[in-house]
């Protein structure tokens, strides 16, 4: 078996992977602003549902808390506090956002996994276009 033989092999067996991160640049006393409207709005107006998957679970590591949406229970979270957030789908797909602590951005990371390569992407796209969507509806 080949290095890339064991690599397909394993992701035939775990699923494929996939992560991207893209950033809005909001420049100026304006653009702090907006990003903390984005992040507040995540945060204060949670969305329930990302690309045609319920949100499972949101970390607020700002809070310190995790909150599961399907039974409605808070925990309490075991790490260092910042103003980040990260919403779990249902189906393994995740994404979070936290303004950057030394340019003017706010970040977003996505991660999905689907059972093939093609569906991963194809997923991974989704997430991204949905989550970028909102986000312009709030900035602009």
């Amino acid at each position: 078996m080949t290095l890339h033989d064991g690599l397909i092999e394993l992701y035939d067996t775990y699923g494929y992977y996939k992560e991207s991160l893209t950033s809005f640049t909001l420049k100026g006393k304006d653009g702090a602003e907006q990003i903390d409207r984005i992040v507040n709005s995540f945060r204060e107006n949670s969305p329930t549902e990302i690309a045609g998957a319920a949100v499972e679970k949101i970390e607020d590591d700002q809070r310190e808390i995790r909150i599961n949406l399907l039974t409605a229970q808070q925990e309490r979270m075991n790490w260092p506090s910042s103003n980040a957030l990260k919403f779990w789908l249902q189906g393994g797909s995740w994404f979070a956002i936290r303004p950057s602590g030394t340019e003017p951005k706010v970040k977003f990371y996505f991660g999905v996994k689907q059972e093939t390569e093609s569906e991963s992407k194809k997923r991974l796209k989704e997430v991204e276009t949905n989550v970028i969507n909102m986000t312009e509806r709030i900035v602009y």
